[in-house]
């Protein structure tokens, strides 16, 4: 018996997630492991005019309507089940040529925080794992503070009188 392999996408729009399975679906992307963001690139073949024309519409740079429009992979076997590999905001849709009735999507992970300007003002003596708390909590992300805490002993400034 083969196990026959799956994939699906999630695109959510305005809080409403649609499931795409069965369709010619080719996903290609790359993950860092570092602070770049990962990126993924989702071609669908075989949609209505309508879903397309709706997916070109809201997930447009152009777009009034601001808020993240999220992608979501997950692949797996039959026996298995599917898992989640890729969670993102898409940045860019494009249509592909006739005769073949595609739309590839682009996406990348967190990128709707990546226009966000954040601004803190802290004190002079203020650790760094405070003020990156701040940014994170402030982005919605979780901070894994891993720089060591290394506490220096205390500064004595001395004032001098010029000499006269």
């Amino acid at each position: 018996m083969i196990d026959l392999r799956r994939i699906r996408v999630g695109i959510e729009i305005q809080g409403e997630l649609t499931l795409y399975e069965g369709l010619r679906i080719r996903v290609s992307g790359t993950k860092y492991a570092n602070a770049l963001q990962n990126e993924c690139t989702v071609t669908i073949n075989g949609l209505n005019a309508r879903t397309r024309n709706f997916l070109m519409t809201e997930t447009s740079p152009f777009n009034e309507n601001r808020t993240p429009k999220k992608l979501t992979v997950e692949v797996g076997r039959e026996s298995t089940g599917l898992f989640l590999i890729f969670s993102g905001d898409i940045i860019s849709a494009d249509i592909g040529a006739a005769p073949d009735v595609e739309i590839a999507l682009r996406a990348k992970t967190n990128n709707a925080n990546m226009g966000k300007v954040v601004a803190y003002s802290a004190g002079a003596l203020a650790p760094l794992s405070s003020i990156s708390q701040q940014v994170a909590s402030s982005n919605g992300v979780r901070l894994d503070f891993q720089a060591p805490i290394k506490i220096s002993p205390t500064i004595r400034l001395a004032a001098r009188l010029p000499d006269r």
